[in-house]
C-alpha cells in the first residue's frame, strides 16, 4: 500500500481539495503489463477527473515510465504537473531537465507542499519546490514536518483496497493473510551507504506517538477486515520504549487477538526481552537487514553492524517463537562465487524462516552512487534500455554476470524454495495447502510431500 500518496491526499482533503490517484503499479499488475492499455484507462480517468493538477510520484528503477507517463500526458493534458519521490528528491534540477513537460519537481515531504500548491501560494516561496526561473533552475530547500501527530491519518479509500488487502502469503512473509500496511515513523538513525529508503524523510528519525498509532489501527481496523499488519517503518524498534508502549497498547485493545503483524528492525536491536513484548503482542514476523555474511562487506557499505548481532538475533528469534525474515545483498565488493558459497552455508546454519537475496542497486542520493555511479544518470537518457540496463548490472561485483546467475540458479533459488515451502506449511493450516494445491495440482510433483517429511523429522 503506497501510505504517503494516502497521507498526501489525507492533508489535500483537509484543505477542502478532491483527489483521485491512478495506481499505475496496480494497473501495471492487473493488465499483465500492456502499457497500451494502462496509457487508454489513465488518460480515461484523467479526463473524467478533469484535475487542476497532476503530481506523479517517482523512483529511479522506473523513472523511464515517468517520462513515458509525462510525455503521453502532454499530448492532451495542458495544466500543472509535478512530480515527487525518491529519484526526485535525489536530482531535482536533473529531473526538470530531462522531464521537459514537468512545472515544478518537489524534494522530501510531499504533504504540505501540495497542498501549498493546491492552495495557490506562490510555488517558489515553498520549501522543497524547484523550478524554472528564466533560464535557470531555481530550488527553495525542504523542510521536514516537525510533530508526525498533526498529520491526519491516511486516507485509504483512495486505494483499491480489495487489491492490496486480499489474503497472499507474501506482505507477511509465508503467512497467508489479508495485510494492511501501516507506518509509525519515518527516516532511520543509520546511514547505510547503499540505502535510499528515507532520502524524502531526511536524517534522523521522527516518530508517531503510541497513541496515534492506536487511533490509527482502530480506524483501519474499524473500516476494514484484515487480519494482518505489516509496519512499513525502516526500523521499527529504533526507539525501544516506544514500542513497549505500543505492544502494551495493543494487548490492551485486544489487537494481539485478531492481528497478526510484522516489522523490520536491525538485528543489533534483537534481545530475549524484547522479542517477549513483540511476541505477546502479536508480531508473528521480523524482518532483518543481514546485508551479508561477511564482516569486510558490511563495513565497505556503513552498515555499522557486528556481523555476530546478526547470528545472534535470528538464533534469539528462532528460539523465542518468532520467525525472521533475513534481507541478504548480492553484487558487494570483492565477491566471489566462493565468499557467496560462504555465505550461504552460514545463513542455513542460522536458518531464517525466509530470505530475499537482491542485488546491489546504485540509487541516486546515496553514498555509494556518489562514489562509484559514475554519474550515470546525469549523463545518459532516462530510456528504458539505459535505465533497465544500469539496474540489471553488477557495478562492484568482479563476478561476470553470466556465472553469478548460474550460482543463484543452481545453488541459491533451491534453497529458497525450500525455506519457503518450510514457511508456508509452518505458518498456515492445513486448509491453505489443500486450496493451494486445487489451484496448483504441481506443488504436488514440486516436493511438498518430501517438505512435508522433512519437517516432521526436524
Amino acid at each position: 500500500m503506497p501510505i504517503g500518496i494516502c497521507s498526501m491526499a489525507a492533508v489535500l482533503h483537509a484543505h477542502g481539495h478532491k483527489t483521485k490517484l491512478f495506481d499505475r503499479t496496480m494497473e501495471y499488475n492487473l493488465l499483465r503489463g500492456e502499457r497500451s492499455k494502462i496509457q487508454d484507462v489513465m488518460k480515461q480517468e484523467i479526463l473524467k477527473f478533469s484535475p487542476d493538477l497532476i503530481a506523479l510520484s517517482t523512483v529511479s528503477p522506473a523513472i523511464y515510465d515517468t517520462v513515458e507517463c509525462v510525455q503521453f500526458i502532454r499530448t492532451f493534458y495542458d495544466k500543472t504537473i509535478i512530480a515527487g519521490g525518491h529519484h526526485v528528491t535525489a536530482m531535482p534540477g536533473i529531473t526538470l531537465k530531462q522531464i521537459p513537460g514537468v512545472d515544478w519537481a518537489v524534494s522530501g515531504e510531499g504533504e504540505f507542499v501540495l497542498a501549498s500548491l493546491a492552495n495557490g501560494d506562490d510555488p517558489l516561496s515553498i520549501p522543497g519546490i524547484s523550478g524554472r526561473k528564466d533560464d535557470d533552475i531555481v530550488s527553495v530547500p525542504p523542510e521536514k514536518i516537525t510533530s508526525l501527530d498533526a498529520l491526519p491519518f491516511p486516507k485509504l479509500d483512495i486505494l483499491n483496497m480489495p487489491y492490496y488487502i486480499k489474503e497472499n502469503p507474501a506482505t507477511i512473509w509465508g503467512f497467508n493473510l489479508s495485510v494492511a500496511t501501516v507506518l509509525t515513523s519515518r527516516g532511520c538513525p543509520h546511514q547505510c551507504a547503499f540505502c535510499a529508503e528515507s532520502l524524502t524523510y531526511g536524517r534522523g528519525i521522527r516518530f508517531h506517538s503510541p497513541g496515534y498509532v492506536m487511533g490509527c489501527l482502530k480506524e483501519l481496523t474499524g473500516r476494514y477486515k484484515v487480519n494482518g499488519i505489516y509496519f512499513l517503518d525502516n526500523d521499527f524498534v529504533a526507539n525501544r520504549d516506544r514500542v513497549e508502549t505500543i505492544c502494551r497498547l495493543m494487548i490492551d485493545h485486544g489487537f494481539q487477538k485478531k492481528l497478526k503483524w510484522a516489522i523490520q528492525t536491525r538485528a543489533d536491536r534483537i534481545d530475549a526481552s524484547i522479542l517477549s513484548s513483540l511476541k505477546k503482542a502479536g508480531c508473528v514476523k521480523i524482518e532483518l537487514g543481514i546485508e551479508s555474511g561477511h564482516q569486510h562487506q558490511l563495513n565497505q557499505v556503513n552498515k555499522n553492524e557486528d556481523l555476530k548481532a546478526s547470528e545472534t538475533a535470528l538464533r534469539l528469534c528462532r528460539g523465542n517463537g518468532i520467525r525472521a525474515h533475513a534481507y541478504m545483498l548480492i553484487g558487494l565488493e570483492n565477491e566471489t562465487i566462493e565468499s557467496l558459497n560462504r555465505q550461504l552455508a552460514w545463513l542455513k546454519r542460522l536458518k531464517p524462516d525466509t530470505s530475499t537475496w537482491s542485488l546491489l542497486h546504485l540509487y541516486p542520493g546515496t553514498l555509494l552512487y556518489q562514489e562509484k555511479g559514475g554519474g550515470f544518470f546525469e549523463s545518459h537518457p532516462w530510456s528504458e534500455t539505459a535505465i533497465n540496463d544500469y539496474y540489471s548490472r553488477s557495478h562492484l561485483s568482479g563476478i561476470p554476470a553470466e556465472e553469478r546467475r548460474r550460482w543463484v540458479e543452481n545453488h541459491l533459488n533451491p534453497w529458497l524454495r525450500q525455506i519457503s515451502v518450510l514457511s508456508h506449511l509452518r505458518n498456515n493450516p492445513v486448509s491453505f495447502w489443500f486450496e493451494a494445491m486445487a489451484r496448483d495440482p504441481l506443488l504436488k510433483l514440486r516436493g511438498v510431500s518430501n517438505h512435508i517429511r522433512t519437517l516432521l523429522l526436524r
